[in-house]
């Protein structure tokens, strides 16, 4: 027991005296590391380097390792450390540092490197756009910049500075029509400089009307936002493009007693809906049933005195006229007052005829003296075409067939110069006068038939920015919007058509007589989704090589091929005089019920004046 006292003694100060990793640990002959001074955050911008530094003390020589985020870093081994060009990653990095001798090791605590963009001048990425409303109501104009912060804002309206308009969106007080016209613009600034956006236009129109619509010619494809189907008689703003709608029908109660449609519409893109004043309008039930309405209030009058796919047709000139096809008499309407009467009976002209109509798409000329004809029999054979003279009472032109390929309609071009034929396509080439197929057309004579298309789609007649009559039709053989000149045959291309993703269908409609160089065409398709610009809108074509679109609206039509009653919900959409109206067809997603409404988009009357001067994207 005397000698293992002196050994536990021993023994305990060699265990007091032992080594330790916290902080100095005196040795035989050294200290071990201490931190002294701390590594410190570290600020810089994007493409600066930082430099972390550590104080230590302790016996030499002293080993240093750099951490970043708990890794060593490959060659950090001095008291301090430089990163490399930093980028916007590497934004909260932690870095830290092992200090170690011959007697132990210390590690500091963890600094942060925070990464900034460079210093900046503000830089303006979406520019206030125009806007649009109405007279009481408010509206709000928006930027986008970037630049170092704090970015400060200050509006401007007509060059003058708005008070306390310092945020990056400004919205007016309640508007009156003295703003109309009002230019707003905002400066951005910053510590480093500053920039002024582009004005942008405030359209103010009077309570209850259409506010002006921006003009969207753009081709982002463009969803339509989900939307309840708005009242009858009610305005819409298309959140899409911000066109003014208003839906015209009311299918629950516009209908008379005994009608069984299940919906209303317009008649067809290639029919004008608007009288000659423009202050009627015509809407069919799809029951084939006819129903005057005001194209003020859009209410309806009356239902008309006469039943069936008749192909009724407004007078050029007088408003209160409908024309309409009865067997082979044609008819007139006064929709004031009374019963049709008989203008002309051309049974006696026409021996064996059981019908001379113009098959459904078929309309006058542009003044409404001119019609273009064919008589078929109870088989539905051509038996003749004729061109007849309203304005006389006479057929100004005959010609008789033995035989004639299926015609799915015929009518007489705008000017009255032309009679068209949409026969049955051509196996190759164009048809000839002899040997007739696909698109025919004739002089007002009836003779010098050509063959102007082998085959065609939906399409209508219009005039061209020349003022040429044309054909705006549905190329199927390119798959293109193209055009046909009349007089010489010659095609132009004007869209493409993307089938890739769905099928398509096109309606056209040139009845803006009033606004040469401008057809709308309206789509369909059973997607409700959209995967090109074209898809279930109505838009409005330059007939031009190269020319603009507007686009106007969604349809929101759903259109199955499968189900039966979805041809009418196609928006066979059409277009009034001078191109400031438009009136389509649409079920609202209701798709197989044939419950339809005919809605209405109203148009700046300036909208081609305040277009951009030429198209803005390439031909694929």
């Amino acid at each position: 027991m005397r000698l293992l006292q002196p050994l536990l003694g021993a023994l305990f100060l060699v265990l007091a005296c032992g080594g330790g990793g916290g902080g100095p640990a005196p040795g035989p002959n050294g200290t071990g590391p201490s931190i002294t001074a701390q590594p410190a955050d570290q600020s810089a911008s994007v493409g600066q380097a930082a430099t972390f530094r550590v104080g230590a003390a302790g016996s030499a020589p002293l080993a240093y390792q750099w951490r970043r985020n708990g890794a060593n870093l490959s060659n950090a081994v001095a008291e301090s450390y430089t990163t490399p060009a930093l980028v916007l990653a590497d934004d909260g990095a932690r870095f830290s540092v092992v200090v170690s001798n011959a007697y132990g090791s210390v590690t500091s605590a963890e600094a942060a490197v925070h990464v900034t963009l460079a210093p900046s001048a503000p830089q303006i990425t979406a520019q206030p756009t125009d806007q649009s409303a109405s007279v009481g109501g408010t509206a709000t104009f928006r930027v986008t910049a970037t630049g170092t912060p704090p970015l400060a804002y200050q509006w401007r309206r007509n060059g003058a500075n708005v008070a306390n308009a310092v945020a990056e969106a400004y919205t007016t007080p309640a508007l009156l029509l003295a703003d109309d016209g009002a230019r707003f613009s905002v400066v951005v600034s910053n510590a480093h400089g500053s920039v002024t956006s582009q004005e942008a236009v405030l359209h103010v129109g009077a309570p209850g009307a259409c506010p002006r619509m921006p003009l969207a010619t753009g081709f982002a494809v463009l969803q339509a936002p989900a939307l309840a189907e708005p009242a009858p008689r009610v305005q819409y703003t298309d959140p899409a493009f911000g066109a003014c709608v208003t839906r015209v029908t009311d299918r629950l109660h516009d209908l008379s007693g005994g009608d069984t449609s299940a919906g209303l519409k317009n008649e067809y893109s290639r029919v004008q809906a608007f009288n000659a004043g423009e202050s009627r309008l015509l809407i069919r039930g799809i029951d084939a049933t006819w129903y005057l309405y005001d194209a003020a209030t859009l209410q309806v009058i009356r239902r008309l005195p006469f039943d069936g796919s008749v192909d009724p047709r407004w007078d050029g000139s007088d408003p209160n006229l409908l024309y309409f096809s009865e067997g082979t008499r044609l008819m007139r309407c006064d929709v004031r007052q009374g019963d049709p009467v008989a203008v002309r009976d051309f049974g006696p002209d026409f021996p064996g005829a059981a019908a001379v109509w113009t098959r459904w798409e078929g309309s006058p000329s542009a003044s409404g003296r001119w019609w273009g004809f064919m008589a078929q029999d109870a088989a539905g054979r051509v038996l003749a075409f004729l061109v007849y003279d309203l304005q006389t009472d006479t057929i100004a032109a005959r010609r008789n067939f033995s035989s004639y390929p299926d015609v799915d309609s015929v009518t007489i071009s705008p000017s009255g110069n032309f009679f068209l034929v949409q026969a049955d396509y051509c196996p190759t080439g164009k048809g000839t006068d002899a040997q007739p197929c696909g698109l025919m057309v004739y002089d007002k004579n009836l003779q010098n038939g050509r063959g102007l298309l082998r085959v065609v789609g939906h399409s209508d007649l219009a005039y061209d920015a020349q003022g040429r009559e044309v054909m705006v039709y549905q190329d199927n053989d390119t798959d293109t919007i193209s055009m046909v000149d009349l007089a010489t045959g010659g095609i132009t291309p004007l869209w493409p058509i993307d089938f890739s993703h769905t099928a398509i269908g096109l309606h056209f409609s040139g009845r803006a007589f009033n606004r040469p160089g401008w057809a709308l065409v309206s789509t369909h398709d059973d997607d409700t989704a959209c995967h090109t610009w074209m898809d279930d809108s109505l838009f409005a074509v330059e007939l031009k090589a190269d020319g603009r679109v507007l686009r106007i609206a969604h349809t929101r039509s759903l259109v199955d091929g499968r189900q039966e009653h979805d041809y009418w919900a196609e928006p066979q959409a059409t277009v009034n005089r001078d191109f400031t109206k438009a009136l389509f067809t649409t079920n609202w997603g209701r798709s197989g019920t044939g419950a339809t409404e005919c809605f209405q988009v109203d148009l700046p009357v300036d909208w081609v004046n305040r277009l951009p001067a030429s198209g803005a994207v390439p031909r694929k």
